[in-house]
């Protein structure tokens, strides 16, 4: 059989180590033991070898760093699909949206308003991607200078149109701190001729100014 290897970028070692806590267990094989007893029937009859649960194990892990996930979001991912998937297994999209807690709309433009100046610093933290892509359809101008009352509603159709399509939130894109306008410097000799040539505009406009006859010589003749 032919196998598919591909790199990641991301460190999962945190969920594919064995830990002690969970008697030598990593917390894949945790999740994928806790998922077997939620879905005894489906969950271990999708894995008809070794390398499709490696599959699983470095695809899922994958996402969960990519996405942010902790320990604690496993968990509380856990708890929801029991109200969430009551008659089938879930799949890696439907477990990450499991996993992440809803997000209050309020609370959420509150918080793309504090952040979204602070992009072109690179100094912004968002909770959540949602939340940022969001922010981008309203738009900067409009969220430092409108008030919550007229942006709320705009912002709570945004924000629900962006999660209404999990699958299609990307992760937040590097910012790009804007750029310092450059100083103009100027040095000891440039200024030297700078100033030589004001003053000899000065001294000309001067002396073209000056009424004739008006020196000691002028009209005196020869």
């Amino acid at each position: 059989m032919n196998e598919i290897t591909t790199s990641s970028t991301y460190d999962t070692s945190k969920w594919t180590v064995g830990r002690a806590k969970l008697e030598g267990l990593s917390l894949m094989d945790h999740l994928f033991n806790k998922l077997a007893g939620a879905y005894p029937a489906t969950w271990k009859a999708a894995f008809s070898n070794d390398f499709a649960l490696e599959n699983w194990r470095d695809t899922w892990a994958e996402a969960f760093e990519e996405e942010g996930i902790t320990p604690q979001d496993i968990a509380s991912g856990l708890r929801n699909i029991r109200k969430l998937y009551v008659d089938w297994t879930p799949n890696l999209h439907q477990f990450l949206h499991a996993c992440l807690p809803p997000i209050d709309p309020e609370g959420a433009l509150y918080e793309a308003i504090r952040e979204i100046p602070k992009r072109a610093m690179a100094e912004d933290k968002w909770s959540h991607p949602a939340i940022y892509w969001a922010a981008v359809q309203i738009g900067e101008f409009d969220l430092t200078s409108k008030t919550v009352k007229d942006l709320q509603p705009r912002f709570t159709r945004a924000l629900k149109d962006v999660l209404s399509k999990p699958e299609a939130i990307e992760p937040i894109p590097a910012p790009a701190p804007r750029l310092a306008a450059p100083t103009q410097t100027m040095d000891k000799k440039a200024a030297d001729a700078t100033l030589a040539t004001l003053l000899g505009s000065l001294k000309k406009r001067f002396v073209d100014a000056e009424p004739k006859g008006a020196s000691g010589d002028a009209g005196v003749p020869a």
